[in-house]
C-alpha cells in the first residue's frame, strides 16, 4: 500500500491544480491577515473561504483524479493485490495529499499574530478534507465504462 500511496501522491503533485488550489489558499489567508487589524475577524473571513473552497476542490479533484487514473487501477486490478487495500490506498493518498497542501497553504500558523487560533482553523480544514475526499470516493462507484 506505500507503494501505491507513493504513487498517487506524485501523481497529484504532479497536477498544476493542486499548485494553484495551494497558492490561492497561501495567497487568501495572507490577504485576510493583512487587511484586518484583529486577527479574529481575519481567521474568521479565512473560516469562510475555507468552508466553501476545500469541499468543492476535494469532492471534484478526487472524482476527476480518478476518472484520469481509470486504466491504472484496473491494472492494479489485474495484480494480486486486494480489493480493499487498493481502496484504502488511494483513498489515503488524496487525503494526505490534500491536508498536506492545505497545511502549508491554508493553514494561518505562519503568522505571529495569530498563534492562539491557528490550529483550530487547520482542524477545520483537517476534518473536512477527508469526508468530502471520501464523497469524491464514493461516487465513483457509477462509472459508465
Amino acid at each position: 500500500m506505500s507503494i501505491l500511496l507513493r504513487y498517487i501522491a506524485y501523481d497529484i503533485l504532479r497536477n498544476r491544480m493542486i499548485i494553484a488550489y495551494t497558492l490561492f489558499l497561501l495567497l487568501m489567508s495572507a490577504t485576510m491577515f493583512s487587511i484586518e487589524s484583529n486577527p479574529g475577524k481575519g481567521l474568521l473571513n479565512l473560516l469562510n473561504i475555507v468552508l466553501i473552497v476545500v469541499p468543492l476542490v476535494s469532492i471534484i479533484f478526487s472524482t476527476i483524479h480518478y476518472y484520469n487514473s481509470y486504466e491504472f487501477i484496473e491494472l492494479l486490478l489485474a495484480q494480486p493485490i486486494p480489493r480493499k487495500r487498493l481502496a484504502f490506498g488511494q483513498f489515503l493518498g488524496w487525503v494526505c495529499t490534500f491536508a498536506g497542501f492545505f497545511d502549508w497553504g491554508g493553514h494561518p500558523g505562519f503568522t505571529d499574530r495569530v498563534q492562539q487560533r491557528g490550529p483550530q482553523s487547520g482542524a477545520d480544514g483537517g476534518v473536512s478534507n477527508p469526508h468530502f475526499c471520501g464523497f469524491g470516493h464514493v461516487g465513483r462507484g457509477a462509472h459508465p465504462r
